[in-house]
């Protein structure tokens, strides 16, 4: 697999440098937290993080953390850009100014699977230093894993997503919609620590757990998770049929082509 550095400013296609990573397993997805660090969805159901901020370099491999779960049809839901101030200069009318960014360490990051399972997972995990108890002791050929039990259900949260639901990510937040018989339920969940001590809407802190089939073992295990989160929920009619999610404003796509507008 290679590695292309290029402008993520004005002109995305022009390359500043090409680096290499060694074979091994496949990746399923990859993107950029920043733009020193990278992740990769991989095929040994883990998510890898590699440190790009040497371009002289091949990306170092900082740590694997595994997963509970069979990773074939899952991909990352999150944008391959985050908005920074610099990043977003260019994008505002000239007597605006963009005033307002998330915290990088405060972002989400967010799984799926086709069949409605969703992962959010504090970004702040791959900025922290990892403790070395984290790591797996039991294989000395491999010191980069980092079991599920490890960092996961602290850092993460999983919901079962009802069928044909729509959601949406965007900085700390994530939008879910839900079709009912007298419109459409919305639920805004904030996974923003800040957010949570505030107590913005309900709070949730309580874990949370699924059984999930596990097609390696043929079996069902437990998947517990307690990511803190604050979650409000509003009904409404017409119907919402797509939604757009950025760190300041929602979009609601709603009946004869009207689009709603939200700020946040």
């Amino acid at each position: 697999m290679h590695l292309v550095i290029t402008d993520s400013g004005r002109f995305p296609d022009e390359a500043h440098n090409i680096c290499a990573v060694g074979e091994g397993h496949g990746f399923i997805k990859m993107r950029f937290l920043v733009k020193e660090k990278l992740l990769a969805l991989t095929e040994c159901s883990g998510i890898e993080l590699y440190d790009i901020e040497d371009l002289s370099k091949a990306p170092q491999l900082q740590a694997r953390f595994m997963l509970p779960i069979n990773l074939i049809d899952f991909e990352f839901q999150y944008p391959s850009v985050f908005h920074d101030t610099l990043g977003c200069a260019h994008l505002v009318v000239p007597d605006e100014r963009w005033i307002w960014a998330t915290n990088p360490a405060d972002r989400i990051i967010c799984i799926t699977e086709y069949s409605n399972w969703m992962f959010v997972i504090t970004a702040r995990l791959f900025f922290m230093d990892i403790p070395p108890s984290w790591f797996n002791v039991i294989s000395e050929e491999d010191e980069f894993t980092v079991p599920w039990l490890s960092w996961g259900p602290r850092h993460s949260r999983c919901f079962r997503l009802p069928p044909a639901s729509i959601f949406e990510v965007g900085g700390s937040r994530v939008i879910w919609v839900v079709h009912k018989d007298y419109g459409s339920e919305v639920r805004m969940m904030d996974f923003n620590p800040s957010a949570v001590a505030r107590g913005i809407g309900k709070v949730v802190r309580e874990h949370t757990t699924f059984s999930w089939h596990n097609k390696n073992l043929e079996q069902y295990l437990p998947v517990t998770t307690y990511l803190p989160y604050a979650e409000v929920v509003i009904d409404r009619t017409p119907d919402i049929f797509d939604v757009n999610l950025d760190e300041e404003k929602v979009a609601m796509f709603l009946d004869d082509e009207i689009v709603e507008i939200i700020g946040l």
